[in-house]
């Protein structure tokens, strides 16, 4: 396709640009000619007293005609009221207030002719047989699905991935024209930048977790004892940290979107699909483990450096005490959450400001006014998932998150069953046909292998009296529970592929 969708993609941006220098220019005349009309009133009301005033003139040759006075007035008023509006005018550079100022209107018109004519230009220089994508429509929808698992091209990874049921606003249409090796390339670089990713944001999310074990950092550190003095454990190590731990998962999603838009995904809802899978992973990593372990890291510091030997039995033993954050974060959700669901503050907030800064258009004002918003499945779904992976792995290690983790799903459950009923609206190009599911299901066995691995460790390293290892047989049965796990899981993923 080559400059087509780039084209079409700015016709629509010039469009927009267009409409909206329009309805401000209709906007200030309706402005001007209620001046107007307001400026012809006043010279009705002065023409009236003018002429009052006159008639008491004793000499009829003193007197001004009423229609002289009133015609007068009204040019003035007429051209101080239309000589308010002005064209609306923008610059061309790229920098913002650098650049030639011209007519937007005028400029936007001949930029709408100069596309049309590149994109006809461009349809018709099209070469035939030599793209990347095709669009087949069959009569039948079994044709549709047999088709779909047809072998398309000898070539390697050339038109390998095929999708049925596409809506025409479901598709990416700048990503459709890229070769199977580019998007192969951009797949596999945009997971090394996830990569390098996590392994930046290990820092800031393993300073949330020594907070939630504030005191036994400050009982082997002296000089950080002042903080506990000035400020109340409890807000430390209980509310703190997941307040931080939000602001740090609230500009993630952005960064994640834009890992896979870099992808070259095809369609916009398996941009969301992309999303909830690097998101969960990083929710699971730094949400979950990096706080777990630099948690017991800070409470088993005083041991280790005591007995350097013992730094995995002291690791095993001490992990469960990270349980109080992961106690208060699961709280957190569901109360938090489902009333913040409810009560959609937020936004309520962003609708009046939309309506005010990006409410100039008909169509804008109507999309703000009108349309129901729609629910990002790809932000949503990871962190109800987090959740479910935490009460998974803790349900043995620290049994009250059992009932926290239910009462939590029953208030989420409660309030999206609402906003899915009277509030959310989901379009039809959003549909993924149920993709989501497997995803959540697969992640549940996350939790079951990180609760497993934990009770496996903490077994295998216990030890009695005599210091002898004193569970070894418990040890193996969760082992091989472990494998059961994994069987269980491929049996699922091979009914979903």
């Amino acid at each position: 396709l080559g400059d087509l969708t780039k084209w079409y993609e700015d016709r629509l941006k010039v469009c927009e640009k267009l409409e909206k220098a329009e309805c401000e220019l209709l906007r200030d005349a309706l402005k001007a000619k209620r001046a107007e009309e307001k400026a012809k009133s006043d010279a009705e009301k002065q023409a009236k007293k003018a002429a009052k005033k006159a008639s008491k003139v004793s000499s009829p040759d003193q007197q001004i005609p009423l229609t002289l006075i009133q015609h007068d007035i009204e040019e003035k008023g007429t051209a101080t009221a239309f000589s308010k509006v002005v064209r609306p005018t923008h610059r061309l550079g790229k920098v913002p207030f650098v650049g030639p100022k011209v007519d937007t209107i005028t400029w936007c018109k001949d930029e709408i002719a100069r596309l049309n004519t590149l994109i006809n230009e461009g349809r018709k220089s099209l070469k035939h047989g030599e793209s990347y994508a095709a669009f087949v429509e069959c009569n039948l929808q079994i044709g549709a699905h047999v088709l779909s698992q047809v072998v398309v091209s000898d070539e390697p990874m050339h038109m390998a991935d095929k999708w049925t049921d596409v809506d025409s606003n479901d598709i990416v249409w700048r990503n459709i024209d890229d070769s199977g090796y580019e998007m192969r390339f951009r797949y596999v670089t945009s997971w090394i930048a996830m990569a390098i990713l996590i392994v930046l944001w290990s820092f800031p999310v393993a300073f949330v977790g020594m907070l939630s074990n504030i005191s036994a950092l400050c009982i082997k550190v002296p000089w950080l004892a002042w903080i506990l003095n000035n400020i109340p454990q409890g807000i430390i190590s209980g509310l703190l940290p997941p307040v931080f731990l939000a602001i740090l998962l609230l500009i993630l999603p952005v960064i994640l979107r834009a890992l896979a838009w870099y992808e070259n995904i095809t369609r916009y809802s398996l941009i969301s699909i992309s999303l909830y899978k690097r998101y969960f992973i990083f929710l699971i990593i730094h949400g979950f483990l990096v706080v777990t372990l630099s948690s017991g890291l800070t409470a088993a510091i005083p041991q280790i450096l005591e007995q350097p030997g013992t730094i995995v039995e002291s690791l095993a033993r001490r992990l469960p005490d990270a349980a109080t954050f992961f106690l208060t974060y699961t709280v957190t959700t569901g109360f938090a959450g489902a009333a913040s669901a409810l009560l959609q503050l937020v936004p309520l907030l962003l609708y009046f400001v939309n309506r005010w800064l990006f409410g100039d258009t008909p169509r804008q004002a109507y999309k703000k006014t009108f349309l129901m918003p729609n629910a990002d499945f790809g932000e949503i779904l990871p962190r109800v998932s987090l959740v479910a992976a935490i009460a998974m792995a803790y349900s043995v290690v620290a049994p009250i998150i059992n009932g926290l983790a239910l009462l939590t799903f029953f208030l989420l459950w409660v309030a999206w069953k609402f906003l899915f009923t009277w509030v959310f609206d989901q379009p039809e190009a959003a549909e993924t046909g149920g993709l989501y599911y497997p995803l959540a299901l697969g992640n549940l066995f996350i939790g079951l292998y990180i609760e497993q691995i934990c009770l496996c460790g903490l077994f295998f390293l216990a030890t009695d009296a005599d210091g002898n290892r004193s569970a070894i047989p418990q040890g193996a049965l969760v082992f091989a529970l472990l494998i059961v796990t994994f069987s269980a899981q491929m049996f699922f993923r091979s009914t979903y592929s």
